[in-house]
């Protein structure tokens, strides 16, 4: 059991290390010299920014300088109400602007312009004193375009405020609280991983008290060609039954549809997770989430997640038709 555990939380850990480019800050030296803190000295450009897409998506951008051996890199993540998806590419960050190649989500082209004017920011978070950051005014012009496999959303850009991009320094903390043993249920089914790396199904349910609401997480990971691929989807409610760690039925309501059965194979240890569970990602309709490659863990336990702040959003400045 606490290896099949261990292997659900290492997958679980690679999924939050991916999708929290998107909401971590980069840290901040303090001291005199550090640009943010002096009007006289604000950050050169925010490196982020965030449009409203069609449907109801947000999409937003974030940029990641070469680091540690690590090549330059953007983050492209397009956010609904049931699901996301983030695309990771490689990209050229030279003059302060974001260059991508996104395949066949689109591409990035953006030049940074500044104002000539430090604008401020407030970072205001309940778990950290609330502090004043300063940033260069300014936009980003050229093009950005990304569209989103059968139509869940499109965007075409050619400037966007920078301001839209500020919550990569202003965004709170996302703290998560997990726990063994606990009042209520944990859930966690992967499906075997497969020859290709960077391709993966997982599925976690948490229900954190006994009776109480059912909440429901999958994702799963693509590569396509030089690109790395994340897609989630979520929902509350359903029905189900979490009553012991033997056994469980679980039909949670859309974007998943069917119904999936755990069975514990030995007294102590993961078990089957079988049955016609699918879900509809972003762009990725009626994908399985149970079947003979998939394994299951049923635990006592309790997951809770705070969210951080929201990204403020920015509308985009489309070209004439």
């Amino acid at each position: 059991m606490l290896r099949s555990h261990l292997a659900v939380s290492s997958l679980r850990l690679s999924l939050l290390c991916f999708a929290a480019l998107l909401l971590a800050a980069p840290a901040t030296a303090s001291g005199a010299g550090a640009p943010g803190f002096d009007p006289s000295n604000p950050i050169s450009s925010p490196s982020a920014f965030s449009v409203e897409g069609t449907h109801g998506y947000t999409i937003s951008v974030f940029a990641e300088p070469n680091r540690e051996s690590k090549p330059a890199h953007v983050l492209v993540t397009a956010l609904g109400p049931h699901g996301r998806v983030s695309v990771l590419a490689a990209a050229d960050l030279s003059g302060e602007g974001i260059k991508a190649d996104l395949g066949r989500f689109g591409r990035l082209d953006m030049a940074w312009v500044p104002s000539g004017q430090a604008e401020m920011g407030e970072r205001r978070c309940r778990a950290s004193p609330s502090y004043s950051v300063w940033f260069a005014g300014g936009e980003y012009v050229g093009s950005f375009s990304f569209h989103g496999e059968e139509g869940f959303t499109e965007v075409e850009a050619t400037a966007v405020d920078g301001e839209s991009g500020w919550w990569r320094y202003l965004q709170c903390e996302v703290w998560t609280s997990e726990g063994y043993p606990g009042p209520g249920f944990l859930l966690d089914a992967y499906r075997d991983p497969p020859d290709v790396p960077g391709n993966y199904r997982y599925l976690s349910v948490v229900q954190n008290r006994p009776r109480g609401r059912i909440s429901y997480g999958a994702g799963i990971g693509e590569r396509h060609g030089a690109l790395r691929v994340e897609r989630t989807a979520w929902a509350e409610g359903g029905r189900g039954t979490l009553k012991g760690l033997s056994s469980a039925v679980l039909r949670p309501p859309r974007p998943f549809a069917g119904s999936a059965v755990f069975k514990r194979s030995a007294k102590r240890g993961p078990g089957t997770w079988r049955g016609s569970l699918t879900a509809d990602f972003p762009g990725r309709p009626d994908v399985s989430l149970a079947g003979r490659t998939w394994t299951a863990t049923l635990m006592h336990g309790f997951r809770e997640i705070e969210p951080g702040r929201l990204a403020r959003l920015s509308a985009a400045s489309l070209p004439p038709k």
